[in-house]
């Protein structure tokens, strides 16, 4: 079965712009790291400014 044929909460991410499409699917994924005692400060501060950033790119941003 090729990627299109699957749902697309179960295709693999292509690369950049697909992500980003693909954002708001990710993201309760990325605010549950936070949640999870095994981060340490650091960890936690690196994930949360990578939600940061993820939240200010649109679709516009990565379409030719």
């Amino acid at each position: 079965m090729t990627d299109d044929r699957l749902p697309r909460n179960e295709r693999p991410v292509r690369d950049l712009p697909d992500f980003v499409l693909r954002w708001q699917e990710f993201r309760p994924t990325a605010l549950g790291l936070l949640e999870r005692p095994v981060l340490d400060t650091e960890e936690r501060q690196v994930v949360n400014w990578l939600i940061l950033m993820a939240d200010k790119i649109t679709g516009n941003d990565v379409r030719g």
